[in-house]
């Protein structure tokens, strides 16, 4: 099995990924001036607004980092390097 991600991609980058959740909102947005229907849009710790109306994005706060490690995540990444090692030594 071959990948077609360039060497250092993991595939699990917001770019080609996505964000981790979306969930319908209502938020100010910054470049309309008023609230507005739309998305809001969490990648690790990053958040952020997605107008539906002017299809801009208006950062927010971050989310609090937990004070423990978050335990499932990175065994998920641990697990997909492992992977990801495997692919790159079958070729």
């Amino acid at each position: 099995m071959s990948s077609n991600l360039p060497p250092g991609v993991t595939g699990r980058e917001l770019e080609i990924a996505g964000p981790d959740s979306e969930t319908e909102s209502h938020e100010f947005c910054k470049w309309c001036g008023s609230p507005q229907d739309g998305y809001t849009c969490t990648y690790r710790y990053q958040r952020w607004f997605e107008c539906e109306r002017c299809n801009d994005s208006t950062d927010m706060d971050p989310l609090p980092e937990p004070a423990i490690p978050d335990l499932e995540y990175e065994e998920e990444v641990r697990q997909n390097d492992r992977y990801s090692d495997w692919i790159e030594s079958t070729r």
